[in-house]
């Protein structure tokens, strides 16, 4: 029906979720939460910052699929919010049939990310449905298997490695000649 509001009777199609796209956990100490996800979990910290978020996470993506965990400023341990990844279509039929089943929704656009928010009318879990257009730059869209990812750091490592042996060499060759004279 137009309009997005479904007619008596008529049953709208689920949501098609694409993956968790990231989780909100509170924590009280962001810092060594953020230490802890990148030298124990080996997680990338992509955005840290009120102009992403709207408040003061921290988020820490899985490299070559970038779900991740959103670590957020919290009194208490605990479940801030399930973020599921859907497309722009799936963005559209989400506000539908929300509207449908009269549960309410917020929108939040934050730079590359779309998201709609509402509640878990069963269990009160804050739902988050993120989108991220592929027409914008964003972590969702670059998809990079591990493997790319290892061997650009190992030509960094042995790069940055060679580099320091011809740099030391130069170094230790003139300060020879200088010795000599």
């Amino acid at each position: 029906m137009a309009g997005g509001a479904a007619a008596a009777g008529e049953r709208m199609a689920p949501l098609f979720l694409q993956c968790v796209d990231h989780i909100g956990i509170q924590t009280a100490n962001v810092s060594r939460t953020v230490d802890f996800y990148k030298t124990i979990l080996g997680c990338d910290h992509k955005y840290s910052s009120e102009v992403d978020f709207g408040f003061d996470p921290a988020l820490m993506t899985c490299p070559g699929n970038n779900s991740g965990v959103a670590l957020c400023p919290g009194s208490s341990r605990g479940l801030s919010y399930i973020a599921f990844r859907v497309s722009e279509h799936g963005f559209a039929h989400a506000q539908k049939l929300l509207k449908a089943r009269n549960i309410p929704f917020k929108l939040k656009g934050k730079h590359t990310m779309q998201g709609l928010i509402f509640t878990d009318p069963i269990n009160g879990y804050q739902i988050w449905l993120t989108c991220w257009p592929k027409s914008k730059t964003s972590h969702a869209t670059r998809q990079i298997p591990r493997s790319a990812i290892r061997k650009v750091a190992a030509r960094s490592f042995f790069g940055g490695l060679l580099s320091g042996v011809v740099i030391t060499a130069a170094v230790a060759i003139v300060a020879l000649r200088y010795v000599d004279k």
